[in-house]
């Protein structure tokens, strides 16, 4: 038996932020089948200066709403009066 490592179908960056494309097999009853899942990772450093990468897994059905969800945070943040450092990560 061969150990293949399991490689992403892609993976992109923005800075901190990354989405990582997976391809995954299921069967149901007979029926085999393939689905993607998504990792969704923001890395950052602690007060400690040890880096941390939590994630979330998405599913496909996921991504759009996480992208509406995430479009209006933004929009909100944009109209509020808070300044933010922008060198904060």
């Amino acid at each position: 038996m061969t150990d293949k490592k399991v490689q992403p179908k892609f993976k992109f960056r923005a800075g901190g932020m990354s989405i990582t494309s997976w391809q995954n097999k299921g069967k149901k009853g007979d029926r085999e089948f393939t689905f993607n899942t998504f990792t969704l990772q923001r890395s950052y450093k602690d007060k400690e200066g040890n880096w941390q990468n939590p994630s979330l897994s998405l599913r496909m059905n996921d991504l759009p709403k996480t992208m509406l969800c995430l479009n209006k945070a933004f929009e909100n943040a944009l109209n509020s009066d808070v300044e933010e450092d922008s060198e904060a990560e």
